[in-house]
């Protein structure tokens, strides 16, 4: 019954344009519609994945900045020179703490070297980033 209702009016729709082809103002409002919220969802989906490649990229330079200090702690201990505790703060905000602890045991000493970077907590989007550790060891 639905099925003939539906051929039925599509039948007086085609009589009552004639042989005229097209599409009628409220199927063209649809599309639009339908469009607009297609490429508004897009657009939501570009933002969240800068915001994203941005948090990486950070997370990326914090892990480079330890993981260069741990490497010139290393090069300290390697040396005999003092490698102890160290806190600098970058341009940025940035803290940088190095921690070093030393096992000495019967075969030799074991130094322990931990690079913590924490991010600052001003600017935009860094609620987000939590602070990166890189844990290292040399053995005399």
């Amino acid at each position: 019954m639905v099925e003939t209702d539906v051929s039925l009016a599509k039948a007086r729709l085609m009589a009552a344009r004639g042989d005229r082809g097209g599409f009628t103002l409220v199927e063209v409002l649809i599309a639009m519609v339908v469009l607009a919220v297609g490429l508004l969802a897009l657009e939501s989906l570009a933002i969240g994945a800068s915001r994203s490649i941005a948090t990486a990229n950070r997370m990326t330079e914090y892990t480079l900045i330890a993981s260069q200090q741990l490497e010139t702690t290393q090069e300290r201990v390697r040396s005999n020179l003092n490698p102890g505790p160290s806190e600098q703060v970058l341009a940025n905000g940035t803290l940088v703490q190095t921690m070093v602890q030393q096992n000495v045991q019967p075969s030799g000493t074991l130094w322990t070297i931990t690079v913590t970077v924490t991010p600052p907590s001003v600017g935009v989007g860094n609620a987000a980033l939590t602070p990166t550790t890189v844990t290292g060891r040399v053995f005399m």
